[in-house]
């Protein structure tokens, strides 16, 4: 279930797709979620796999053209990271936080 609290939306360039975080119930951790736009109605919002929300929290959702995913996030108690997930066969794998390094 999804909680009251959402942010840092952010829709696709093609306008299929929106991304954002939320808090899920009942834990209150914040995930990403995804929903697609089909016929011109927004669907069901799924929260992504635990290969994305094993950050928490995170912040400021983009995605690529290629459909490729960055996002900032924090594993432990200390500073945090950018972290990109790239976009395979209809999965996000390899996340990673060298992009800068």
């Amino acid at each position: 279930c999804i909680g009251d609290y959402s942010d840092s939306p952010f829709i696709t360039s093609d306008g299929t797709k929106l991304y954002f975080l939320a808090m899920s119930q009942p834990a209150y951790d914040e995930n990403i979620y995804m929903v697609d736009k089909q016929n011109g109605q927004w669907g069901t919002p799924q929260m992504l796999g635990n290969e994305i929300n094993q950050f928490n929290p995170h912040w400021q959702v983009s995605v690529a053209d290629n459909q490729n995913l960055y996002f900032g996030g924090r594993l432990t108690n200390f500073l945090g990271d950018i972290y990109f997930s790239e976009y395979l066969n209809d999965f996000f794998i390899n996340n990673r936080s060298d992009l800068f390094n």
